[in-house]
C-alpha cells in the first residue's frame, strides 16, 4: 500500500511538471511586442522564484497550503522549472513504474511554445522641424562682388533747397548730403535666411536584433524665405548753407520816339493866259508834286537793371552716426528633399509597464544627401530724408523706398549635398505593434557653391526635434 502511494505521488508530481507549471514570469517591453516574454539569452519562459509551491526535488515533502496539482520542480537560480529524471533507472527501481519513465521522457522533450512571431520589419513616419546653430549662408568677404550694397553712393540722394532772389537782394542755397562713416555687413547665418524648417519623413526600418535596427527614410522639407536685413550704413550728415547778397545797377531808361518831317503839297497848277486877238493862247504850267513826308525816328529802349553779387559765403554743419541707408534682402522659399540611411541602438527600458507601454531609450545615427532648390533673393533698399533728419538734430529718421536696378540677386544653383546625424531620445511601445518616439540631436550639411564662383557658405549644423510613429508589419 506504502509503494502504491509513492507511485501516485510521483506521476501527480511529474504530471505537474509536464502539465504546465510555469511560474509567472514579469513582463517587460520593448520594441518588438510581446518578444519581452522571452528570456535574453534562450526565448524560455522565465521563472518565479517567489512561487511558494515549488519543491527542489521529487522527495522533497508538498509545501503547506499547496495543491499537490500546482506544485513544480525547480532550481533556485529561477528558469525553466528543473525536469525531474522520472526515466532514470534508480527512481524505476524504486519502484515508481513504466509511466514515471514516460512522464520525465516528455518532460525532457517539452518546448514552450511562442505566442508571438518577433516582427522584422516596421514602417515608420515622423514629422520634425529643426533650427540651425552654427554656419553662415553668405560670407560677405566672398560674396562682395555681388553684394548691391558696395556701390552705394549717399549724393545720390541728397537735397537741394533754393530761396531768395538777386532781385530781392539775396540768394540762399541749402544742400543737404552725406558722408558714409561705416557700412555694417555681417554674414547672413542659415538662421536669418528661413523659417524654421519642416519636414516629413517615411520609411521602413529592419529589426535587426532584439536592441538594434537600420532603417531607410525619405522626406521633403519646406521652410519660408525671410526678409533679412543685411547692411546698415552710417554715415555724417552735412548741411552746406550757400548765401549771396546782390545790389541792383539800375538800367538807361529809353529814349522817346523822334517824328517824322510832314509831306510838302502839290504846287498848283498856273492858269493860262487869255488868248489876244494877233496871238494864240498860251497854255497854263501843270502843277508841281509836292515832296513826301519823312519819317521820324523810333524810340530808343533803355537797359534795365541788373544785379552785382556783393558778398557770398559758405557754412557747413554735420551731424555724425546716424543710419543713413538700409538694404534688405527678401529671399526665396527653401524646397528640399531628404534621403537617409542609418541605424538605431536601443538601452535598457527605464519604464516598464503592463501592455508593453514601456519606455526605452535609443541612440542612433545616419548619413544621407539633401538636394536644395535655388536660392535668390529680392533687393531692397530705403533712404533717410537727409532734410527732416537734419533739422530735427537727428532725431527723426524717416526713410523712403528707393527702387533698386538690380531686383533679383542670384545666390545659389539647385544641387545635392552630403548630410549626418547623430540622434538620441525615448521611444513609448503604446501597443504590442505600434510605438510612438521622441528625438533630438545634431544635423551637419555640406556646403554649397555660390553662382559667381567667388565661395560658398559653411556647413550647416542643426538641431532637429521629431516626433516618429512606427508599425510592425
Amino acid at each position: 500500500m506504502r509503494l502504491a502511494v509513492c507511485a501516485l505521488s510521483a506521476v501527480m508530481l511529474s504530471g505537474c511538471s509536464w502539465l504546465g507549471g510555469f511560474g509567472g514570469g514579469g513582463q517587460g517591453g520593448n520594441i518588438f511586442g510581446n518578444s519581452s516574454q522571452y528570456s535574453a539569452n534562450n526565448g524560455s519562459y522565465r521563472f518565479d522564484q517567489h512561487n511558494p509551491c515549488v519543491i527542489p526535488s521529487p522527495r522533497a515533502p508538498i509545501p503547506r497550503g499547496c495543491n499537490p496539482a500546482n506544485v513544480t520542480i525547480g532550481t533556485a537560480s529561477g528558469g525553466f522549472p528543473q525536469q525531474p529524471n522520472f526515466g532514470n533507472a534508480q527512481y524505476a527501481d524504486a519502484g515508481f513504474g513504466s509511466h514515471a519513465g514516460v512522464a520525465g521522457q516528455q518532460s525532457a522533450y517539452y518546448q514552450p511554445q511562442k505566442r508571438l512571431k518577433k516582427p522584422k520589419f516596421r514602417g515608420t513616419l515622423s514629422l520634425g522641424l529643426e533650427k540651425s546653430i552654427s554656419g553662415d549662408l553668405i560670407n560677405f568677404d566672398e560674396f562682395a562682388n555681388s553684394n548691391p550694397a558696395a556701390n552705394y553712393n549717399p549724393n545720390d540722394f541728397r537735397e537741394f533747397i533754393e530761396t531768395g532772389s538777386p532781385q530781392s537782394g539775396q540768394e540762399v542755397d541749402t544742400l543737404y548730403t552725406a558722408l558714409i562713416e561705416d557700412a555694417s555687413t555681417p554674414d547672413i547665418t542659415f538662421n536669418n535666411v528661413h523659417s524654421t524648417p519642416l519636414s516629413i519623413k517615411g520609411g521602413v526600418e529592419y529589426i535587426f536584433s532584439p536592441k538594434t535596427t537600420v532603417f531607410a527614410n525619405a522626406g521633403y522639407g519646406y521652410a519660408e524665405g525671410n526678409n533679412h536685413t543685411a547692411t546698415a550704413i552710417t554715415g555724417e550728415l552735412l548741411r552746406v548753407v550757400d548765401t549771396r547778397n546782390f545790389v541792383t545797377v539800375p538800367g538807361i531808361p529809353s529814349s522817346p520816339e523822334i517824328p517824322g518831317i510832314p509831306a510838302i503839297p502839290d504846287i498848283p497848277a498856273i492858269p493860262g493866259i487869255p488868248a489876244t486877238p494877233f496871238s494864240p493862247a498860251i497854255p497854263g504850267s501843270p502843277p508841281i508834286p509836292g515832296s513826301p513826308a519823312i519819317p521820324g525816328t523810333p524810340a530808343v529802349q533803355g537797359t534795365p537793371d541788373t544785379f552785382s553779387l556783393s558778398s557770398d559765403t559758405s557754412n557747413t554743419s554735420f551731424i555724425p552716426n546716424v543710419n543713413i541707408a538700409n538694404f534688405s534682402y527678401a529671399f526665396s522659399d527653401q524646397n528640399r528633399v531628404d534621403l537617409e540611411v542609418g541605424a538605431r541602438h536601443y538601452l535598457n527600458p527605464i519604464v516598464k509597464d503592463q501592455g508593453f507601454k514601456t519606455l526605452t531609450p535609443f541612440v542612433g545615427a545616419s548619413i544621407g544627401a539633401t538636394y536644395h532648390n535655388a536660392v535668390s533673393f529680392d533687393v531692397t533698399q530705403n533712404q533717410l530724408f537727409y532734410q527732416r533728419a537734419f533739422e530735427s538734430g537727428g532725431e527723426t529718421l524717416d526713410f523712403f523706398d528707393v527702387p533698386s536696378t538690380t531686383t533679383t540677386v542670384e545666390v545659389f544653383d539647385s544641387e545635392w549635398v552630403p548630410t549626418g546625424q547623430l540622434n538620441a531620445g525615448m521611444e513609448w511601445q503604446v501597443t504590442p505593434k505600434t510605438a510612438l518616439a521622441f528625438g533630438t540631436g545634431l544635423r551637419f550639411e555640406g556646403s554649397r557653391d555660390f553662382v559667381n564662383g567667388d565661395g560658398g557658405s559653411d556647413t550647416n549644423i542643426a538641431i532637429p526635434v521629431t516626433v516618429r510613429g512606427s508599425y510592425n508589419f
